[in-house]
């Protein structure tokens, strides 16, 4: 345990007792008397490493209360001033912020909008979500809360009153009316619908907190050929608000990913979207359909993979859309890398790469694991001859071509190998599509 005695910075001392892995608990009030008269009214909130000290200046002044955090490292007490508010400063047509868009996030829109409302603020609004599918959030709890398309903001900070406040928070997608009237009354596209054309993925990010929900973004090019019209949504949503062909958890479809081209059917305003169907846009279904993929037939992606945890090797990341029906799947262990390029629809290999580390692993260690899966990611009809290149081989540099197939090894700057399979095929397919 460590205490320390800290300054407020206006003549309170405060002795913080810093326990590891103490429990939270909340102090009584105190009164503390200060060298100048006043009083300042604290509650002291404490846990494992902190403490927080709320005070409240009165007698004499406007209310004014201020949050300080103590964070106490060893022997060092560092400050931050989590927020300020001084209700003396707010003028006859404006209104305090009552709590910061953190501490609004995940409650109930409800218990966020009184707050809003008791504070004094007239222009609230809220928007629906229709995205709960199975219940891992709750109805009502809120998603964002903007001031004026404000979405980072403090409490203690002052606006007007009439300033506008969306709050946008979740309900369960049954819910959604417009879903029950397209299910009791087709509705006509040109009704619905003020976007209806092919359009270009440019973003598609999982949120880092919520991860079923994702940042989707699409543009198309006007006829300059180079400036842009964006189309984003108001906020970020599950894949299933895009239609039928996605689903609410799991993998989004082969077919969608950034520079992808797709059909997008939308009510747009502004070139905010509000509700969309998504679909493969048929252009980039008759260009995929009109080159051959450079698949290695016989080959596969759970043989590669089971020979691959054989010598320790181990998944690293979800499979990675890279589009045109493939997807890269990354193993490593300490010493040993591989990425294999597969087909979605086969599982067949397109393009393996494997990279070693020689401060990591053997000489030994790496030549067996790339004869290993030389023999299997190949062309199962050249598996014989591809081995024993790869046998001769290894050790030194070189590259041979075997029925349209390259092979090629490598040894790296610090003596580490390398090899890699269908690399030049697999380029040139892709740049097909560019």
């Amino acid at each position: 345990m460590t205490a320390i005695e800290a300054q407020t910075g206006n003549g309170l001392s405060l002795l913080l007792s810093c326990p590891t892995g103490a429990r939270s608990a909340r102090c009584p009030q105190k009164k503390n008397r200060l060298h100048d008269g006043l009083y300042r009214q604290a509650d002291i909130l404490h846990g494992a490493g902190f403490a927080v000290l709320q005070y409240v200046m009165r007698q004499g002044f406007p209310d004014y209360c201020k949050n300080l955090r103590y964070n106490c490292h060893n022997d060092e007490i560092l400050v931050e001033t989590e927020y300020i508010e001084n209700k003396g400063a707010v003028g006859e047509d404006e209104a305090m912020v009552p709590s910061s868009s953190s501490a609004c996030k995940y409650k109930n829109y409800k218990e966020v909008e009184k707050r809003f409302k008791e504070a004094g603020f007239i222009n609230i609004s809220t928007e629906i979500l229709y995205d709960i599918v199975l219940g891992w959030t709750e109805e009502g709890e809120v998603e964002s809360v903007q001031i004026d398309s404000k979405s980072d903001f403090t409490r203690g900070e002052i606006f007007k009153k009439d300033t506008p406040i969306v709050i946008t928070y979740h309900m369960k997608e049954d819910d959604d009316p417009n879903k029950e009237a397209e299910a009791t009354a087709p509705t006509k596209s040109e009704d619905k619908y003020n976007l209806d054309r092919d359009l270009i993925v440019t973003q598609c990010d999982r949120d880092s907190e919520k991860q079923t929900m994702y940042h989707i973004a699409f543009a198309t090019r006007i006829e300059d050929g180079k400036s842009i019209i964006p189309y984003t949504f108001d906020t970020i949503i599950n894949p299933r608000a895009m239609g039928d062909e996605f689903n609410a958890i799991g993998p989004l479809p082969d077919w969608f990913y950034v520079g992808a081209t797709v059909h997008v059917k939308a009510q747009q305003r502004n070139g905010t979207i509000y509700s969309c169907v998504v679909t493969q846009a048929e252009d980039s279904t008759e260009n995929e359909d009109t080159v051959t993929v450079p698949v290695m037939p016989g080959s596969s992606l759970d043989t590669i993979v089971s020979v691959a945890k054989e010598y320790g090797l181990s998944n690293q990341y979800d499979d990675e859309n890279w589009g045109h029906g493939t997807k890269m799947h990354t193993m490593a262990s300490d010493g040993l890398t591989i990425d294999i390029v597969y087909s979605t629809e086969t599982k067949e290999a397109l393009f393996v790469s494997i990279v070693s580390f020689s401060n990591l692993s053997t000489e030994k260690e790496q030549k067996e694991f790339i004869k290993a899966i030389a023999g299997i990611a190949c062309p199962q009809d050249d598996a014989d001859d591809v081995s024993d290149w790869v046998k001769d081989t290894i050790g030194i540099s070189g590259s041979v071509t075997i029925n349209n197939v390259t092979y090629e090894l490598e040894i790296g700057p610090n003596g580490n190998l390398c090899y890699s399979v269908g690399q030049p095929e697999w380029e040139a397919w892709e740049s097909s599509f560019n």
